[in-house]
């Protein structure tokens, strides 16, 4: 079986139905392609299967939404390392399997997805019954995920401290964060919540 039947598979061949011409932009440059040469590269990069995969998931650039053959190469992207695509299949599981969604989002997350920082931390919290030990591992991510510029994480990060403080009147919660965000920006390994 050559690379192509393997990467492609059985399920998802190729055919002359499959032209269509696009045009991709970044902050440096425009490239047209056409879908066909994609899928048909016999060692496609794992940002080729991310884009593959979002083409099909999304239904983008005139090409029929197919979420199956999506998430078929969001699957090959994250298996070589794409955090985006990482962190998409944990979106995508998020309502379907928990355990799957966490481990998608672990993997992107510990990429510095900033996004799956967040969606991790909060799907920790909302799911405290499974993870009952990751309140502090939630905190560092928010932290992480603030530090990148997540607006949602800081909001977070207040909620915790508010929620501490019904609690108790110690101001644990707000030390232990400002000490993690300290210990972040120096470079350093955090004290607290190193076990997401």
């Amino acid at each position: 079986m050559g690379i192509i039947k393997w990467l492609i598979g059985e399920k998802f061949p190729v055919t002359d139905k499959d032209h269509h011409i696009f045009t991709v932009q970044d902050s440096e440059k425009t490239v047209t392609r056409d879908l066909y040469d994609l899928l048909k590269m016999e060692s496609p990069p794992a940002d080729v299967l991310w884009l593959l995969g979002d083409i099909f998931y999304k239904g983008r650039f005139d090409v029929s939404r197919d979420e199956a053959r999506g998430l078929y190469y969001y699957h090959k992207a994250a298996d070589i390392g794409d955090e985006e695509a990482q962190y998409l299949l944990g979106l995508h599981y998020s309502d379907i399997n928990i355990a799957k969604s966490v481990h998608y989002l672990r993997l992107a997350a510990q990429q510095n997805h900033g996004d799956a920082q967040w969606q991790l931390a909060y799907t920790y919290l909302a799911y405290l019954d499974k993870y009952p030990k990751k309140i502090l591992a939630a905190m560092q991510l928010f932290c992480r995920s603030h530090l990148q510029g997540n607006k949602n994480a800081a909001e977070q990060l207040e909620k915790m401290i508010e929620v501490d403080k019904g609690i108790d009147d110690s101001g644990d919660m707000k030390r232990i964060i400002k000490r993690t965000l300290n210990e972040l920006k120096k470079g350093q390994k955090p004290m607290f919540g190193n076990d997401w």
